[in-house]
């Protein structure tokens, strides 16, 4: 009997161990993605944050609000790449983990509803995508900051004058339906000709 309970304070002890070792490494991974991105250093920061990815779903989970972020830094860097279809893989189930931990009106969505778009963008059915650029908007248009809006907008708009610029099969009827500069950008958001 006392071989057995020091068997399993034993287990309990390598176990807080590992755990402790798995968050560190974690941390060291995170850390060094944060580094290369303020460096500029695109191919170590996807290495670091495809780390930090697989390390932090497996601390909180893959489904957790915080393995949704760190699948938004990761998939950000693979639509940069154009690796749209791996960026896809990653953001499955990620508005639905930031929409159950945050609420469906929370502004904590538009990075996972942006970088989903990008990644699911398809110039021949845009649909999906634009739903999600459209909603990204909606949420931005009630940020009180107007450059940060009006910024935020621009980039949508660049991204999807960008995509449909790479695609000669799809016209520029996508940014019509779309309406991101009618709706989304107003002369507020012109603020000091950066928009």
């Amino acid at each position: 009997m006392a071989r057995r309970i020091l068997g399993v304070l034993l287990l309990a002890g390598l176990c807080q161990a590992a755990s402790a070792d798995q968050e560190e490494d974690f941390r060291t991974a995170y850390e060094a993605y944060r580094q290369h991105v303020a460096a500029g250093r695109t191919a170590e920061a996807r290495a670091s944050a495809e780390e930090a990815y697989r390390l932090g779903s497996r601390l909180y989970g893959r489904n957790s609000a915080n393995a949704a972020k760190l699948a938004i830094n990761y998939a950000e860097l693979l639509n940069d790449d154009a690796e749209y279809k791996k960026a896809a893989r990653i953001l499955r189930n990620k508005i639905e983990a930031m929409e159950e931990a945050y609420g469906a009106g929370s502004p904590e969505l538009i990075a996972v509803l942006v970088e989903t778009a990008r990644a699911r963008f398809d110039p021949k059915r845009p649909d999906a995508a634009l739903a999600h650029f459209r909603r990204a908007s909606a949420l931005l248009a009630a940020d009180a900051d107007v450059r940060y809006r009006g910024l935020k907008n621009y980039d949508i708009a660049t991204e999807l004058v960008r995509r449909v610029g790479q695609d000669r099969r799809c016209d520029l009827h996508v940014l019509l339906r779309f309406r991101i500069v009618v709706a989304g950008v107003g002369p507020k958001d012109r603020v000091h000709g950066r928009v």
